[in-house]
This record gives structure tokens, C-alpha cells and sequence, in this order.
């Protein structure tokens, strides 16, 4: 974990809601600028989701998206591979693995404990912009 410091002489700043602070600064510990990992940091996987609060897993992103279009995952409505390379646009992730996601969602439904729950999360994420989808979605995970 790093810190950083902000230096400043006393009285020297003034700071209103929304100003920027400008100042001495210092930052001493780690420091990840991105690239390749740090050395002994390991790998994310798609089941962080408390060390990436606001990364979606992939589940979650096919979950609220699909609810979100008002579409079957059904392959007999919804051409898998196509929703996979969208929502990989969409979001950064593989096209594939998404549409491995997909498939793996229109067999088994959100029927486990684990796929309720990242229906949940997806809801919550989703909660603040559209509620009437967020409480849709969470009736679907209680259903199951």
C-alpha cells in the first residue's frame, strides 16, 4: 500500500468544494502504474470481487445486460457468439469468454447459490440508474 503526503505551508490554500489541491507531493511505498504485475501480486481472476468492488465479473456484466436488452440467453432467440463479441466491445473483456458465460448461463439459469448472488450484484450496480430492471433481476435470482 502507498502513501502520500500533501505538503503545504499553513494558511497558504485555499480549498472550495470541487477546487483541485495544488502542493508539495510526496509518495513513498508501492507504486503500480499498470503494465505488467507487480512481482508476487496475484493474478485477478473473475471471483475478486472484494479486492475490484466496482469490476463486474462476467456473469454479472451477461446478467445485467441481458436484462438491461430484455433478451433471452436461449441460442433458439439469441445468437450467443454475436452477444459475446458485443458485450467484449462493450466491456474490454475476450469475446469468447463471455460467450462461454452465455452458454454456460442459458443451460444452467442463475440456479446456484453463486449466480444468485452475482445476480444480486449486478442489481445493486444497477439500482441507482433503474430500479424497475434491479428489483426485476433480483426476483428472477429468488425465483430460482
Amino acid at each position: 500500500m502507498s502513501n502520500i503526503t500533501n505538503n503545504y505551508a499553513e494558511g497558504s490554500c485555499v480549498f472550495e468544494a470541487g477546487s483541485s489541491q495544488n502542493g508539495d507531493i510526496t509518495i513513498t511505498g508501492h507504486i503500480y502504474q499498470g503494465g505488467a504485475k507487480p512481482s508476487g501480486e496475484a493474478e485477478k481472476t473473475d471471483r475478486q470481487d472484494d479486492e475490484y468492488p466496482g469490476q463486474l465479473t462476467n456473469r454479472q456484466v451477461v446478467i445485467m445486460m441481458t436484462a438491461l436488452m430484455g433478451i433471452s440467453l436461449s441460442p433458439e432467440y439469441t445468437n450467443q457468439q454475436l452477444l459475446g463479441r458485443m458485450l467484449g466491445r462493450l466491456t474490454g473483456r475476450s469475446a469468447e469468454s463471455l460467450r462461454k458465460t452465455i452458454g454456460k448461463l442459458a443451460k444452467e439459469g442463475i440456479e446456484t447459490e453463486e449466480a444468485r448472488k452475482d445476480a444480486r450484484v449486478a442489481a445493486d450496480a444497477l439500482e441507482p440508474f433503474c430500479s424497475r430492471i434491479a428489483d426485476r433481476i433480483r426476483n428472477d435470482a429468488e425465483d430460482s
